[in-house]
């Protein structure tokens, strides 16, 4: 191993080791997601945490937003570093290291290599003799082999050492991850949700942030309402909501519109030409899938894998079965390949399945299937532009892709012990979209595009309800409470989540 060659490169990622004002302020925003705010508080965790996500949505950034605040550093980047005062505030800079794996000349010594040369030459203790703790960011993991046991044999050497790690979802990670499962807290980004983009669009606008900050107290407040059953106060917890966003209805309207299309993948929201758009998700999206589908075990053709991630987009939110997904993506392919795919892509974080909510033991091979995000299924069909407003049947089903994934987001973050079906009523053969199971209590769904649809278009719905449960149809702008539904318009439904 040649140390001086490692010092010279790690000198380089970690400047703030010499002049704090060094630190690279481009890297982080002034806006911070709520992600940031929930894994700042695991710094002092003895596990390492572990944050996952597709490519894009800003996990490294979370990685310099938690450096930036171990040092001590503002959060409003300073306009000018080099002549900024710096306050004698947070950790010295030198007991913080960070390493990106895109690097090939890193991957060929192991973590433990390269900590120790870190210790010995820009500390100057034996990493085995630490005398305070130090903080390690390992960035793109997923491109060192065997991470997840070189993790835990450092972690069994009880060193005083803080990792963050991140890097992209995929089958390997997760398989890498288990190795060292309890030595690591887990943690999946995905891109940003409504609510987040909203509180980005006005971060100047102090009343609304107000509000959009207190979504949790009121999100609390309704679903204890959904647990009693009481489809009365549903409703008027949500008018209240309605009335305290009236002043910026329209313009949150336009903002979901557009959230529509574009999705919440952070560098496609500030960029306004739709084809531009198309050509940074492209290169995002191409960039990882090819890679990750390369390095998985289990997919040996990723242009196999692509065909069937094409096919889940053309009919995500439609049910499907092992035997529909290979006749029309990969045909002469036998069940376990599509398993293998299957569990690939939802590894990945790119697809999800809904199973068919059944009250007896019986089970279905049937259910329903989702691409996870709606930019990059809006993308792969063709409608990543104005004409997916105008195209009522794909409209419908990015619509109800998108109100899957935020109450698939909402189980997985808030409520971990729900689950998420969908029911088919034997009389009408209708479905209701989706079946949130709270702690024992169910919250059914129904997605509807039309802005005023009635009681007489879900009638599934309706079937469902009569076993005490409150029904919701998330709509384009009907605000009502009939017959023990409450309709609600898809903005305001899609906050709360």
């Amino acid at each position: 191993m040649n140390e001086k060659t490692v010092i010279d490169f790690l000198s380089i990622q970690n400047r703030w080791w010499y002049k704090k004002s060094e630190f690279p302020f481009n890297k982080i925003h002034t806006f911070k997601r709520r992600d940031y705010y929930y894994l700042r508080k695991s710094v002092d965790s003895e596990e390492a945490t572990l944050i996952i996500g597709p490519r894009g949505v800003g996990k490294s950034t979370v990685l310099f937003e938690i450096m930036r605040n171990l040092l001590g550093l503002p959060e409003v980047p300073p306009s000018n570093p080099k002549t900024f005062t710096f306050k004698e505030e947070g950790l010295d800079g030198k007991r913080i290291i960070y390493l990106i794996f895109d690097e090939p000349m890193l991957k060929k010594w192991s973590i433990l290599e390269l900590l120790s040369s870190y210790c010995k030459f820009v500390l100057g203790e034996d990493i085995s003799a630490l005398q305070t703790k130090i903080y390690v960011f390992l960035d793109e993991i997923q491109n060192v082999e065997s991470w997840g046991e070189q993790i835990t044999g450092i972690q069994n050497l009880k060193y005083p050492i803080k990792f963050f790690i991140s890097g992209s979802s995929s089958s390997g990670m997760l398989d890498e991850a288990a190795k060292a499962a309890r030595r690591i807290q887990l943690y999946t980004m995905m891109p940003m949700k409504f609510s987040d983009v909203l509180r980005l669009r006005f971060r100047d606008d102090s009343k609304l942030v107000c509000i959009l900050n207190n979504i949790n107290s009121f999100r609390s407040k309704i679903l204890d309402a959904y647990r009693e059953n009481d489809s009365k106060e549903v409703y008027e917890l949500f008018v209240k909501l309605y009335s305290d966003l009236k002043f910026w209805q329209f313009e949150i309207e336009k903002c979901f519109q557009e959230y529509m299309i574009k999705g919440g993948y952070p560098a496609l929201l500030n960029e306004p030409d739709l084809v531009k758009v198309s050509a940074i998700l492209k290169d995002t999206f191409w960039l990882g899938f090819r890679e990750d589908a390369i390095n998985a075990k289990g997919v040996g053709d990723p242009d196999g894998l692509f065909n069937l991630t094409s096919y889940i987009a053309s009919i995500s939110s439609t049910t499907a079965n092992l035997s529909s997904l290979q006749k029309n993506s990969l045909p002469g392919a036998n069940s376990d390949t599509i398993k293998r795919y299957l569990y690939h892509l939802k590894s990945s974080q790119l697809a999800t399945q809904s199973m068919l909510f059944l009250r007896s033991n019986k089970t279905s091979d049937i259910f329903k299937i989702y691409l996870s995000d709606v930019a990059l299924r809006n993308l792969l069909i063709g409608r990543l532009n104005k004409l997916l407003l105008d195209d009522q049947k794909e409209y419908g089903k990015t619509l109800e892709t998108l109100i899957y994934d935020h109450l698939y987001r909402l189980q997985f973050k808030v409520l971990p012990n729900a689950s998420l079906t969908y029911w088919r009523d034997n009389r009408s053969h209708k479905e209701v979209d989706i079946v949130l199971r709270i702690n024992g209590k169910l919250m059914p769904v129904e997605v509807k595009k039309e802005d005023e649809p009635g009681i007489i278009d879900v009638p599934a719905l309706k079937a469902f309800c009569r076993n005490n449960h409150v029904g919701t149809v998330v709509c384009g702008k009907k605000l009502a409470h009939q017959d023990g539904i409450v309709f609600l318009p898809a903005w305001l439904f899609t906050i709360i989540c």
